[in-house]
């Protein structure tokens, strides 16, 4: 069934180095979320409810013990029931180099699950490697991550056929890689065409046709995000981390910060350093 869908939006945080989630519970309320896709894997299984799923434009209302398997690029919302008991795991793209190196073809094709995975024999042992990991997943260190992913995906290609296929993402994908590996720098529509090898004109229609911001807006909060992250996650200065993500002056900084998340960039490192 097609399903009427609000515009897409890029959920840059799913696509942050090496972000996971693994989780299991119960959804606390009812609601609606936005139409996004990000690059990395997003697999969840309806464990008991009635929740639905929008999938490029499709509606889906998987039955119990059934997986839902978001792939790269997968445009996709859900409609979310209060008390639907579920899994999620939430694999960004650094997690699934395995994967993809096994699985990929040399023209570039990715490897992809159907967006349903619905047979409940075929999905038990599946379910059980999901479980086992949301139990330890606080406990574990990246290598053990790293392990329970490869397992996961290893039970999934065993039980079911992948195909490989051209990356949704196709331009999209490279200008975001090409952005979030420049970001600290003057990133431009043509800094873009020039590394990418193509018109300026295509980057800038490509860009603005799924991510619904104008390019500085985009690496400007890209380098937000990076410089939060490097408040809490290292004894940096604040001066250091804005010149490192790319600010030209610390005062342009504070006020990109204090509009992006509503606080000073000082608060912020002395209360999560305490």
């Amino acid at each position: 069934m097609k399903a009427e869908t609000d515009n897409e939006i890029y959920e840059m945080i799913a696509d942050k180095d090496h972000y996971l989630i693994v989780d299991h519970g119960f959804n606390r309320s009812s609601w609606h979320s936005n139409t996004h896709f990000h690059r990395a894997m997003e697999i969840s299984v309806n464990m008991n409810g009635s929740s639905g799923v929008y999938i490029n434009g499709e509606i889906y209302y998987p039955k119990q013990y059934q997986i839902v398997v978001l792939n790269s690029f997968d445009t996709h919302s859900y409609d979310i029931k209060k008390g639907d008991e579920f899994i999620l795991a939430l694999i960004s793209v650094d997690w699934l180099n395995d994967f993809y190196k096994l699985y990929g073809t040399e023209d570039g094709k990715m490897p992809t699950f159907a967006n349903i995975l619905e047979s409940a024999e075929k999905n038990r042992p599946i379910i059980d490697i999901l479980l086992q990991w949301c139990e330890s997943f606080k406990n574990c260190n990246s290598l053990q991550n790293s392990g329970w992913v490869n397992l996961l995906l290893g039970e999934m290609v065993k039980q079911y056929p992948i195909k490989a296929e051209k990356g949704k993402g196709g331009l999209v994908y490279e200008i975001l890689n090409c952005i979030r590996s420049n970001y600290h720098k003057d990133v431009t529509l043509e800094f873009i065409a020039r590394e990418l090898h193509c018109s300026k004109s295509t980057v800038s229609r490509t860009f603005h046709s799924i991510i619904h911001e104008d390019l500085r807006t985009y690496v400007n909060m890209l380098r937000l995000e990076e410089a939060d992250n490097r408040l809490v996650n290292s004894n940096m200065s604040v001066l250091d981390i804005a010149l490192g993500c790319g600010f030209e002056s610390i005062s342009s900084f504070y006020r990109a910060y204090r509009n992006y998340f509503g606080y000073s960039p000082r608060n912020k490192s002395k209360t999560q350093r305490k």
